[in-house]
C-alpha cells in the first residue's frame, strides 16, 4: 500500500510541475491568437485539447523516466564497463547509437521536408552519425579524456568542413543535431553516462557525469556537411506553404490519426531500447525480479507519456505556430513578433520534457551546487534569446553563421576556464532544450515568418532549431564563468596570511 501511495504522490508531483510548465505556454499563445490575429476558432480548439494533452503527457513521461529511462541506461552502462570487454562497450555504443537515432520522430519530420534527399537516406547519414560519437562519447568518459578538447576538436572539424559545403547544408546540418536529442534518447544517454562515470571515476566524480549529449550533437553535423562535400550539384533550398484545415469536422480525424500514428513512432522508439535491455538482462545483468518489474511498469508510463505529448505538438501546435508567425507579419503589429518571440522562447523550454530529467539530475549529482531554478532560468534566457535572433535571421535573411560561430567561439574558450561540470552541463543542455517543441511549434513560426517576408523557408526558417540548441550553451558557460570569478575573489578577500607575529585578514578592492 505505501508503495501505491508513493506512486500517486509521486504522480501528483508530476502534474503539478506539468501544470507550471504547459500553462504559461497556452496563456500566452492563445491571448497573442485573440488579440494580435484573426485564428479561426477550430484551431484554438485543436490547441487547447492539444495543451490538455501535453499536461498529462509531460507528467507521465517525467514518472516513467525516472523509473525506467534512467535505470535502463545506468545498468547497461554499468554493466558493460564492469565486464571491462572494450570491444563489447563499443559495439554496443554503436548499435544503441543509432537504433536510437532512426527511430526518433522529429528526426523523421526533418527528413520529409528537405525534398531533395531520400527520407530514408537522410536518416541513414544523421544516425550513423549520433552511433560513431556515442562511442567516442562512451570512451572518453573511460580515458578521461577533458571534455574540452573533445568538443573544441570536433567543432573545428565542423567549421573548417564548412568551408567547402553549399551554405544551404549549414542550417539543415545543425538542425538534424537539435532533433536528434528527443524526449526518450536523452534520458537514455544522460543515464548511461552516468553508469559508466559512477563505475570509472566513483559516483563524486561529477564532471564525467555529463557531456555524452552533448558529443552525440556533434554527430549529425559532421555527417550532413559530409553528405554536403559529396553532393555540391543538390539543392535543398525550397519554399513549401503547409495547407491549414480548419474546419471543425476534422479535428476527431486528426486527433485520433495523430494517436495512432504516435503509438506507432513511440514504440519504434522504445522497442530497440526494451530488446537491448532485456539481452543484457538475461545474459549479464541478471536484475532482481522486483526492480525489473518497477522498470517494466516505468516503461509503460514513458510509453503513454510520450505518445499523449506527441499527438498534442503535432495536431494543435504546428499549424496555429505557422498561422501566428505568418499572420503577425502581415499584421500592423509586425513589430510585436519580437517581444512575442522572446516571451514565448522563455516560456516554452518549460514544456520540454527532456529538460526536467536535465535539470533533476543536475541538481542531485552537483549536490544542488548547480540549483534546478537557476540552471532552469538560465535555458529559459537562452532560448528567449535564440528565437528572437531567428526572427531577425529571417525577416533580414543573415546567414547563420554570423550568429552561431561567435557564440560557439565564446563557449569553447570560456570551456578551458570554468568548471568542468559547468561545460559538460551547458553542452548537454544546448541539445536538450531543442526537443519536440522546437521542431513542432518553433520552427513553423519561423517559416510563418519566412513566407510572410516573401523568403526561402530552407534558408531562412532552417536553423531556428540550430539556434535554440546553441544560445544556452552560451548563457550557461557565462554563468560558469562569473561564478567561478566570484569564488575567486571571494577567496582573495577572505585569505588569511601565516604570520608568527600577528594574522591580518588582507581585503582586495575590485
Amino acid at each position: 500500500m505505501a508503495k501505491k501511495e508513493g506512486t500517486l504522490y509521486n504522480l501528483r508531483c508530476k502534474l503539478k510541475e506539468s501544470l507550471f510548465s504547459v500553462f504559461p505556454v497556452a496563456l500566452i499563445v492563445l491571448a497573442v491568437s485573440l488579440i494580435f490575429i484573426d485564428a479561426p476558432g477550430a484551431l484554438l480548439v485543436k490547441f487547447s485539447i492539444s495543451s490538455v494533452l501535453l499536461f498529462f503527457g509531460i507528467a507521465l513521461f517525467s514518472l516513467g523516466a525516472d523509473q525506467s529511462m534512467i535505470p535502463i541506461g545506468r545498468n547497461i552502462a554499468s554493466t558493460l564497463t564492469k565486464s571491462k570487454k572494450i570491444w563489447l562497450l563499443c559495439i554496443a555504443c554503436l548499435v544503441m547509437g543509432v537504433i536510437i537515432t532512426i527511430a526518433e520522430p522529429d528526426l523523421a519530420v526533418l527528413a520529409g521536408q528537405i525534398p531533395a534527399f531520400n527520407k530514408w537516406m537522410f536518416i541513414g547519414v544523421v544516425s550513423a552519425g549520433v552511433g560513431v560519437c556515442f562511442l567516442l562519447g562512451a570512451l572518453r568518459i573511460l580515458f578521461k579524456i577533458p571534455l574540452a578538447y573533445l568538443l573544441s576538436a570536433g567543432y573545428a572539424i565542423i567549421f573548417f568542413l564548412m568551408i567547402f559545403v553549399p551554405k544551404s547544408f549549414w542550417a539543415v546540418s545543425f538542425d538534424a543535431s537539435g532533433v536528434t536529442t528527443g524526449a526518450i534518447s536523452v534520458p537514455f544517454i544522460m543515464a548511461f553516462c552516468l553508469g559508466i562515470s559512477a563505475v570509472r571515476s566513483g559516483a563524486s566524480s561529477e564532471e564525467d557525469s555529463f557531456g555524452l549529449v552533448a558529443i552525440c550533437s556533434m554527430g549529425p553535423v559532421l555527417s550532413v556537411l559530409l553528405m554536403g562535400l559529396f553532393s555540391k550539384n543538390v539543392s535543398v533550398s525550397e519554399t513549401i506553404a503547409p495547407v491549414i484545415d480548419s474546419s471543425y469536422g476534422s479535428i476527431p480525424k486528426e486527433f485520433g490519426s495523430a494517436l495512432l500514428n504516435s503509438f506507432k513512432e513511440v514504440a519504434l522508439v522504445i522497442l530497440p531500447i526494451i530488446v537491448v535491455f532485456f539481452i543484457f538482462q538475461f545474459t549479464m545483468m541478471k536484475l532482481p525480479k522486483k526492480q525489473l518489474i518497477k522498470i517494466l511498469i516505468g516503461l509503460l508510463y514513458t510509453y503513454f507519456g510520450v505518445v499523449v505529448f506527441m499527438t498534442g505538438v503535432n495536431v494543435g501546435f504546428s499549424d496555429l505556430g505557422y498561422l501566428i508567425g505568418h499572420d503577425l507579419m502581415l499584421s500592423k503589429y509586425s513589430w510585436i513578433i519580437y517581444p512575442i518571440a522572446l516571451v514565448l522562447g522563455f516560456v516554452v523550454v518549460l514544456a520540454e520534457p527532456a529538460v526536467h530529467v536535465l535539470t533533476k539530475q543536475v541538481s542531485d549529482i552537483s549536490g544542488n551546487t548547480i540549483s534546478k531554478k537557476v540552471l532552469l532560468m538560465s535555458l529559459a534566457i537562452g532560448v528567449a534569446i535564440s528565437l528572437t535572433l531567428a526572427v531577425v535571421k529571417s525577416v533580414f535573411a543573415v546567414n547563420i553563421m554570423y550568429f552561431m560561430l561567435p557564440m560557439f567561439v565564446i563557449s569553447l574558450a570560456l570551456s578551458f576556464y570554468n568548471p568542468r561540470l559547468f561545460t559538460a552541463v551547458a553542452f548537454d543542455a544546448g541539445g536538450i532544450a531543442s526537443g519536440p517543441m522546437s521542431a513542432t511549434f518553433l520552427l513553423p513560426l519561423i517559416s510563418g515568418v519566412t513566407i510572410a517576408t516573401g523568403g526561402d523557408v530552407m534558408m531562412g526558417a532552417f536553423g531556428t532549431v540550430a539556434l535554440i540548441a546553441t544560445t544556452p550553451i552560451l548563457v550557461i558557460q557565462i554563468l560558469g564563468a562569473i561564478a567561478k570569478t566570484t569564488r575567486i575573489i571571494r577567496t582573495k578577500k577572505q585569505y588569511v596570511p601565516a604570520s608568527t607575529e600577528e594574522i591580518t585578514v588582507v581585503e582586495y578592492d575590485y
